[in-house]
């Protein structure tokens, strides 16, 4: 509404009102709309002030651009590489080298590092491969000087980076217990009679009782080795670290493939977690037909329930990278995501507990399978933790290569089966509990 029309409206209430046809209140509720109204026009003209400010100063602006003038020579400005590549040569610290892996020539720059003759240097190659990726090479290939062409890759990396992300490895969740034998022996209840009970004044207590089994369990070898040039040892800054934590990793990914599984007999490998001395299957038939739409949520708290045998709860869930993916993204039918609250997330998103239990993932569990079970009836005993030994047999010491052997000594067993529930099978058990609505 313009101005104009605005003092039209109220002139015509002020008339209105000198005849009666309007109250007091309204004649005011007019005036106080009118008021609202000039603000509004206030502020946008404001508003509309600052915009014209603001096209001025960039009026202004290109105006000044205009007054510049550019220069342009035929030679174009020469590269960071190509004034480095000047003044080295200027100086006489570039010289010529064997030919590069295309044919072309390739120059060499040498620095010295605190006047040491074996100091740092800088391998250019002419043309438009001035900066190329070179190949990837094994770790047992010494420093080769001069030959560029092969690719050492002590030439090219002066450190390495730490390697693989850590996960939560079967030592970190179990109990491990030091042991000093070939064979150590688990302990545990195999019957238990509970005789407590309230008794009157000076009458007999009734007698417990229980009776005890011991579990063998034996220690086995896990070695591994590393095979390296004393050059790249040398040459190579955190290279003995990288090694380390590679090493580590690679032994503790191969015990819990050994203790996440079903193989070993305790005689010529570890005996795995899911064997049926550590474990019980779980019995879907025992709960056929009792959930609606299940899902591994679902599958999760019936492992639970029949895991809690006695004074066992069970306190850990295993699952693939795959189960847990699914846990973290139901969706209901119209695509909205599913809030669970059986389900424990952190801040990130990330689902950590399940229904009471701890996740934890690791696929040597299977794509189809599923672990729920306590984690304190898991004994690792551990003969020798991961260990270094750097030896050179006749053979290293011709051809200058040294080698790196890493080992442990343990055994894994269960002081009980029930309360470890073990499901080979996700999806056909989800089809028995399902009952059919």
């Amino acid at each position: 509404m313009e101005i104009n029309e605005l003092e039209k409206a109220l002139q015509g209430t002020i008339d209105k009102a000198r005849i009666g046809l309007v109250t007091e209140d309204g004649l005011k509720s007019a005036v106080a709309a009118v008021e609202t109204k000039l603000s509004e026009i206030k502020e946008v003209a404001s508003e509309v002030k600052n915009l014209q400010t603001d096209l001025n100063k960039i009026g202004t602006n290109v105006e000044a651009l205009k007054q510049h003038t550019v220069t342009v020579t035929d030679k174009p400005a020469l590269t960071l590489g190509e004034k480095m590549y000047e003044q080295l040569n200027r100086e006489g610290l570039i010289v010529d080298g064997d030919k590069g892996e295309n044919g072309q020539r390739v120059k060499s720059v040498k620095f010295s590092s605190s006047g040491r003759s074996n100091g740092i240097e800088l391998t250019l190659s002419d043309g438009a491969n001035a900066l190329q990726k070179k190949a990837a090479v094994d770790m047992t290939t010494a420093l080769g000087f001069g030959n560029v062409a092969a690719g050492y890759w002590t030439k090219y990396l002066p450190q390495v980076e730490l390697p693989l992300p850590l996960i939560t490895h079967a030592m970190d969740i179990f109990q491990v217990i030091p042991v000093t034998g070939k064979y150590f022996g688990i302990p545990y209840h195999l019957t238990y009679t509970n005789g407590a009970d309230t008794k009157s004044e000076n009458s007999a207590a009734d007698e417990s009782s229980f009776l005890m089994a011991t579990y063998d369990v034996k220690v086995f070898d896990i070695r591994t080795y590393f095979r390296l040039s004393k050059n790249s040892l040398e040459d190579v800054n955190q290279l003995i670290a990288f090694i380390n934590m590679n090493a580590y990793e690679y032994i503790q990914s191969k015990i819990d493939s050994k203790i996440f599984s079903a193989a070993g007999d305790n005689s010529t490998d570890i005996k795995g977690l899911f064997a049926a001395q550590n474990s019980t299957a779980f019995s879907a038939a025992t709960y056929s037909a009792t959930v609606q739409n299940p899902n591994e949520i679902d599958l999760i708290a019936k492992m639970k329930l029949q895991g809690s045998y006695k004074n066992f709860i069970p306190d850990l869930t295993v699952a693939h990278k795959n189960s847990i993916e699914l846990i973290q993204g139901y969706k209901d039918t119209l695509n909205n995501s599913i809030n669970d609250r059986r389900v424990q997330f952190t801040n990130g998103g990330i689902a950590q507990a399940v229904y009471g239990t701890q996740l934890s993932q690791n696929d040597n569990v299977g794509t189809d399978g599923l672990w729920v079970g306590t984690r304190k009836t898991g004994i690792i005993g551990l003969r020798q933790d991961v260990q270094a030994q750097i030896t050179v047999d006749a053979t290293d010491a011709k051809a200058g290569m040294i080698t790196i052997v890493f080992d442990t000594r343990l055994g894994f067993g269960a002081t009980n089966a029930l309360p470890n529930v073990y499901c080979s099978g996700v999806a056909a058990a989800l089809a028995v509990l399902d009952n059919g609505y």
